[in-house]
């Protein structure tokens, strides 16, 4: 097709490369931030905290599933070509499609025992599995050294937007159903199966899933290197998330509901990030197998300037429209609440966060996962005291500082990590000694 062509051509380049996923992680994000929007004013706060707690936990899982899965995909798999490539695909897959199905059983279960509410517990540990069984099935696209791969991964984000919004309209006018938490992710779940579909076509072999014990022989080779990747992604769930979870458990839904609907506002920069990494994972392990460092310094300059950028053009943009952005989104919901103050909190956080996304890109690409792990680890246990200490002291509001002191910690010791591993000419372009 020549939506096909077009996409492909794009991604010629490291700059098209990126170009190429916002295409499809842009939509991806507009739909999401449309869809929190219409929620944040159409369900209760209780509805709406309970919606951003599970869609939390679903992002969560995905951090797994990059761990476990994603990650070994797209700094082993380029490395590899013809049967070999074929062979860790197949590997890698059956493996996350177990886990993934396992992942979504145990959620209904933990949900329903949390909630009762049989259809927020069904569609609800659905979208979560699925989510992460697509986001692992996006990177083996990507990881893939033909530049369709990129095209591929586009589109599936493309379908999935393209089919949520659609069944979000339609089966709610058709059937003359109330937006509910459940509906919503039954809606999310279909769109999240029809968005894996575009990853598999015109892969050049057919798809296979096995479940015979050399799979996971094979697969428990990565485990060593793995342990550590695993590991590190439950730091970053404590990094990233003790925040929502500790407000929303100590001071309710109600209460996390206005911080959820102030970091909806930075969900574009968390899509610039993802595109970030899932292009430059892939991208740093096939030049680190040539050894070329000059290269290497190239591309992490190139990512860290564009992201910066991006983060503080969308934070003046967000200054200058802040006025209208209060009144239209959170005047009537969270009458009373800093929205402002949590905003900004909110901003320099994701700030943080990007700053440091390229030296964890290349450090997994070098499988140097020990590093990132102790980062994150450090960062997330000083985030997390933090956020309890001025929860209990402040406030849910005043909480998001802790979260920024843990993204600050993990960039200062990313960083050094990186300078230790031997940065000459970064060091010497930005001044360092």
């Amino acid at each position: 097709m020549a939506a096909d062509q077009a996409i492909i051509r794009l991604s010629a380049s490291l700059g098209g490369r990126y170009l190429s996923r916002l295409a499809g992680e842009g939509p991806q994000s507009v739909y999401h931030f449309c869809l929190n929007i219409v929620l944040l004013r159409t369900l209760s706060p209780y509805d709406y905290g309970t919606f951003s707690i599970i869609f939390i936990t679903a992002a969560t899982a995905t951090l797994f599933s990059d761990a476990l899965f994603a990650i070994p995909a797209t700094v082993y798999i380029p490395s590899r070509c013809g049967c070999a490539a074929r062979v860790l695909d197949v590997t890698i897959g059956s493996v996350a499609l177990l886990v993934c199905s396992a992942l979504s059983i145990v959620a209904s279960i933990v949900i329903w025992v949390w909630l009762g509410i049989l259809s927020v517990s069904c569609f609800g540990s659905a979208f979560i599995g699925l989510w992460a069984l697509r986001n692992y099935t996006r990177a083996v696209a990507l990881a893939q050294p033909s530049r369709a791969g990129g095209a591929r991964a586009t589109l599936s984000d493309l379908t999935y937007v393209v089919s949520g919004t659609a069944l979000l309209i339609v089966v709610p006018r058709v059937l003359y159903l109330p937006l509910t938490p459940g509906l919503v992710f039954g809606g999310l779940s279909a769109a999240c199966a029809l968005g894996i579909l575009p990853c598999f076509l015109d892969r050049g072999w057919r798809i296979r899933i096995s479940f015979r014990a050399r799979i996971f022989r094979r697969y428990g080779v990565f485990l060593p290197a793995l342990v550590w990747s695993l590991a590190g992604a439950g730091a970053a769930i404590l990094l990233g998330q003790s925040q929502a979870f500790l407000v929303a458990g100590i001071a309710g839904p109600a209460a996390f509901a206005p911080i959820a609907a102030g970091f909806v506002l930075l969900a574009p920069i968390r899509v610039l990030t993802g595109s970030v990494l899932n292009v430059l994972r892939p991208e740093l392990s096939r030049r680190d197998e040539t050894r070329d460092a000059a290269s290497i310094q190239k591309v992490l300059i190139f990512s860290v300037q564009c992201a910066l950028l991006f983060v503080l053009a969308y934070g003046a943009c967000l200054l200058l429209a802040w006025p209208l952005v209060k009144s239209l989104l959170f005047a009537k919901q969270f009458v009373g609440e800093p929205m402002s103050l949590i905003v900004t909190m909110a901003w320099l956080t994701a700030m943080t966060y990007t700053a440091y996304q390229p030296f964890r890109a290349l450090a997994q690409s070098q499988s140097r996962f020990r590093d990132i792990t102790l980062a994150t680890l450090a960062g997330g246990i000083t985030g997390f005291t933090t956020v309890l200490l001025l929860l209990l002291t402040f406030g849910p509001a005043i909480s998001i500082g802790g979260a920024l002191v843990g993204e600050a910690t993990t960039l200062f010791l990313l960083w050094g990590a990186y300078l230790r591993s031997g940065a000459p000419g970064f060091v010497a372009r930005f001044g360092g000694t």
